[in-house]
């Protein structure tokens, strides 16, 4: 049988025809340590179904002869199962036989919701030790904004309560100031790649806001990576040479690689690489060497008329 509620989706004992008793409304269940990250999540999935005023008490239960009881009991209901659902089992075995879902809300809230100064010390203490490292300006960011945030849940900057409302502007002077904190936090965090445009930034006048900074940053990391080039051999510095002494030259054919490769030439071609070891000297490009005759130290005349002195001789494997 319908209800008066089942066409207005304004009201919070509305409920959609898809609504799921055994849905997982956050991605971690509660454990304990993560309580503010999960409450948080459950809030927010919780408003975006208009059910969260089951939890925060700003609607209690009716009495058994209200004529809202019955929507109000199945609604009450749906919410405790997703409640049952988000919490670890070790923990909603505590809270299993409870019948209200802000009795639920307020004991988890009671045992972990910690907000006292050892926690904002550890919070403190996190934001002042992280530094980029390995990571990439985008993790490295949002680990930061992470700490943040759960420090904004623990110290939010208070709003004017006066029935008039002043004029001055000491609350955006104090949001000024937390902006330009962490700001200065996020850049001295940085590796020293970014030295120079976090020197610039630091000039600005006013700071940029955090996430304006943010957008910058990535567009230099974004230039470095573009930078990044292969290695290549930097022994030769400009002069002309054919000999590479640096450890990017390619390994040189082993004995057998050797022999298998002569065996592929034509025979009056493998003739002239069967030469004795004497045979083998090191010139220049320009110079070809006749290698019919032994090659001693000394002067050697070469094909072009012109004679070259050799320094040494090495063989070749």
């Amino acid at each position: 049988m319908a209800t008066k509620y089942d066409c207005d989706n304004s009201s919070p004992y509305f409920m959609n025809a898809n609504e799921n008793p055994g849905a997982m409304l956050v991605s971690s269940p509660l454990t304990g340590d993560n309580y503010h990250s999960w409450c948080r999540g459950m809030t927010v999935a919780l408003r975006s179904k208009n059910k969260f005023q089951f939890v925060d008490g700003t609607l209690p239960r009716p009495m058994a002869t209200d004529p809202n009881f019955q929507a109000w009991d199945r609604c009450n209901t749906m919410v405790l199962s997703w409640l049952f659902r988000s919490i670890h089992p070790s923990i909603s075995e505590s809270v299993m036989w409870m019948e209200n879902a802000l009795d639920v809300w307020k004991d988890l809230r009671e045992r972990y919701y910690q907000c006292d100064i050892f926690r904002i010390s550890e919070l403190q203490e996190d934001m002042y030790m992280l530094k980029q490292g390995e990571s990439s300006v985008t993790t490295y960011f949002t680990q930061l904004k992470t700490l943040w945030q759960e420090l904004d849940n623990f110290r939010p900057i208070p709003s004017c309560k006066c029935v008039t409302q002043c004029s001055c502007t000491l609350i955006p002077t104090i949001e000024n100031y937390r902006e330009v904190d962490r700001v200065i936090r996020f850049l001295k965090g940085l590796n020293d790649d970014y030295s120079a445009v976090r020197s610039q930034i630091m000039l600005m006048d006013p700071l940029p806001t955090v996430n304006k900074v943010f957008s910058l940053l990535i567009q230099q990391e974004r230039q470095l990576n573009i930078q990044l080039e292969e290695p290549r051999c930097s022994c030769t510095q400009g002069r002309r040479t054919n000999i590479c002494t640096c450890d990017n030259t390619v390994p040189s054919f082993t004995h057998e690689q050797h022999k298998a490769l002569l065996a592929l030439l034509p025979s009056h071609i493998a003739s002239v690489g069967q030469c004795s070891t004497e045979d083998v000297v090191r010139c220049d490009s320009d110079t070809t060497l006749d290698l019919s005759q032994k090659v001693k130290k000394g002067q050697c005349q070469a094909k072009s008329k012109s004679y070259r002195y050799i320094s040494h001789l090495k063989s070749v494997r």
